[in-house]
Formats: C-alpha cells, sequence, structure tokens
C-alpha cells in the first residue's frame, strides 16, 4: 500500500510539473494602440486632461492609459501611444459606434493629435497575473512600462511564447515584485506578418517597483529560442486616463 501510495504521489507531482509547462494561455483581451504625435499649440498635460474628461458610457473601453517614451527609438521622440483594452471585437465594435454618435470631449481631443492611421489591434494576455499590482491595483496616476518587440520563430505560436515566458517569469521573479508581466501578439495593423508580432511588456507596481526588476534582469542573455529576432528594451511612462474596472 505504501508502495503504491508512493508511485500514485510521483505520479501526481510529475502531472504538476507538467501543468505547468504545459498551462492553456488565458483567451486574452484586446489591446488597441495609437501612435499619435501631438499639435503645435498643445502640451502633453492638456492632452491627459481632455482625455481624462471624455465621457464613457458602458460600451466604452475598460482601460485608456497614454504613454510618453522615456527611452524608445529616435522616431518617437515627441509622440505618445494611447492604448486601450477592450474585452473583444464585439465590444470594440460597440464602443466606436458611441464614440462616433456623441458630441464631446473627444472631438476636441482629436484636435489635439494627429495619430495618422496608426492604428493596430493585438491580443493581449497576461502571464501569473496573481502576484501583480500594476499601478498599485489602479490607485496611481502612473507607473513606469518597459516594452520589448519580438518576432516569433518559424514553428512557434503565441503557446510557445506563453509557456516561455511564464516559466521565465516564475524563474526569474524577485521577492516582492508585483509587476504585471505579459505580451500583445499583434494581429491588425503595423508591418507584422501572420500575427508573428509580439511586444512583451512589463507594467510597474510603481516607478520604483520596475527599476527594481530592471535591475535583476540579465540584458545580455541570448535571444530565447521562441522569437527569431528581438529589439532593444524601450521604456516608457504610462498615464491612467480611464480605469474601468
Amino acid at each position: 500500500m505504501k508502495i503504491i501510495s508512493r508511485r500514485l504521489i510521483a505520479i501526481l507531482s510529475l502531472v504538476g510539473v507538467t501543468q505547468v509547462w504545459a498551462q492553456s494561455m488565458p483567451e486574452g483581451d484586446l489591446n488597441e494602440v495609437f501612435q499619435c504625435s501631438i499639435n503645435p499649440g498643445f502640451t502633453f498635460e492638456q492632452v491627459l486632461e481632455v482625455g481624462r474628461a471624455i465621457q464613457r458610457g458602458p460600451d466604452g473601453p475598460n482601460l485608456v492609459f497614454y504613454r510618453q517614451p522615456i527611452i524608445a527609438s529616435d522616431d518617437r521622440a515627441g509622440t505618445i501611444n494611447v492604448v486601450r483594452y477592450w474585452d473583444n471585437f464585439e465590444h470594440m465594435n460597440k464602443g466606436l459606434e458611441a464614440t462616433q454618435n456623441t458630441a464631446s470631449a473627444a472631438s476636441h481631443w482629436f484636435a489635439m493629435v494627429d495619430c495618422g492611421g496608426s492604428r493596430r489591434v493585438g491580443i493581449n494576455r497576461n502571464i501569473d497575473s496573481s502576484q501583480s499590482s500594476a499601478y498599485e491595483g489602479g490607485n496611481l496616476d502612473s507607473t513606469l512600462v518597459s516594452i520589448r518587440s519580438c518576432q516569433i520563430a518559424e514553428g512557434q505560436g503565441a503557446q510557445d511564447v506563453y509557456s516561455g515566458l511564464l516559466n521565465y517569469d516564475q524563474s526569474n521573479r524577485q521577492a516582492g515584485d508585483r509587476s504585471g508581466f505579459g505580451f500583445v501578439q499583434m494581429i491588425m495593423g503595423g508591418n507584422g506578418s501572420k500575427g508573428s508580432g509580439i511586444a512583451i511588456r512589463t507594467i510597474g507596481e510603481n516607478p520604483a517597483g520596475l527599476s527594481r526588476r530592471l535591475d535583476a534582469i540579465n540584458h545580455t542573455s541570448i535571444i530565447p529560442e521562441m522569437f527569431s529576432t528581438c529589439g532593444n528594451v524601450s521604456l516608457w511612462r504610462s498615464h491612467v486616463a480611464h480605469w474601468g474596472l
């Protein structure tokens, strides 16, 4: 009986380990991104103030962030990323229709920026979100975000990316690190090919928390096997324009 019990425990332990490595990735929500420049005569602070004043009904996005580049490619100087989160395409469609049918601060906001048709949409998937508390759970107006763009290698898929990043996070997350960690797989817009473009993003619980995480990372490590190429990490200050969770 004891032998059977030991064997059963061993089998169950092996199953547990397998589940860690082969954990199914979450369904994910939609991440919509605009790359915008601020029109002459306006400041970022004004754009953020008007953005926060936009009335967002029940069909509006769940979350909206305005992100300023701190360290990024040269062509992003003076621009911002506007990031909106939706449940799915049906939710996004309803939200866009509601925006078009209302005269509000939204029309004034679009007079302040030029987004140049840069709209892209991806599937956002959080990794090990039970440990994360980005923006101190919604209690901060801003934090720091790091982003690294990669291309999925041939023969690899989004599940491979999820499993690899989950293992990486579990192996490298320091005690007390409550950063949000995950990736966005771009599926519409941009110059990607067949959903191969991935943006790995880490959102700080607060600016100090993300800084500690960046200090703990081995920035000279090789590119993980599920990617063919990866760019440098960029750093952004992300401001909450709408927190509808």
